[in-house]
């Protein structure tokens, strides 16, 4: 199989981080701070949709929220068993990243936690938005077949984007959205643990 992974939230325990990037951003907008279980419950989409970004205005929180991330890359981890699983994942099937975080961050951070040899590629997108745009350039270039993909993800965006391509989605609950939200949209699995997943697979 071919198992194209999100990156924060799925692999990368950064939600904590990003919602103190977030904060700032809002705060040098003059707009009220998001809590956590709000950012969990609504998921980016709408909390961006409350808050009337304008596209500009996204286009600079991604790319500063980039920027601000690579500062506390090396305090970053993992999921727990997350690593084990990756690596005995990576032994039958072809893993891939597509996410909207920056290359070089993702790069780091998978050297960092010695996990950096399991990937075949690595797909940055430039927006939060759209990665089934991106996820589909992935497929066509490793002419990767849609009933041999998964999209592994913790957010409706990356259960909508598999979804918009036909190909199998695996929502994680330990990452940014609430797990009554992710069942909303109705992926294909719904995992709680690392350890699941594996099982998932097989």
């Amino acid at each position: 199989m071919n198992l194209i992974f999100d990156f924060d939230g799925t692999i990368c325990d950064s939600f904590e981080i990003t919602l103190k990037i977030t904060n700032e951003y809002l705060t040098r907008l003059g707009k009220k701070l998001i809590d956590a279980k709000k950012f969990r419950e609504e998921g980016i989409e709408e909390v961006l949709k409350d808050y009337k970004l304008n596209k500009l205005q996204i286009l600079i929180y991604i790319f500063k929220g980039r920027r601000e991330l690579s500062k506390y890359i090396s305090k970053l981890m993992t999921f727990d068993n997350l690593p084990v699983v990756l690596r005995k994942l990576s032994k039958k099937n072809t893993l891939g990243i597509v996410s909207s975080n920056s290359k070089k961050n993702i790069e780091q951070f998978l050297k960092l936690n010695n996990i950096d040899d399991i990937f075949k590629f690595i797909v940055s997108s430039p927006t939060i938005f759209e990665k089934s745009k991106k996820i589909k350039k992935a497929m066509i270039k490793y002419k990767f077949e849609r009933n041999e993909t998964i999209y592994i993800g913790d957010e409706i965006r990356d259960i909508q984007a598999a979804k918009n391509l036909n190909i199998a989605s695996v929502a994680v609950t330990w990452g940014f959205a609430d797990e009554k939200l992710l069942k909303a949209h109705q992926p294909d699995f719904l995992i709680r643990s690392p350890i699941e997943l594996l099982k998932r697979i097989k």
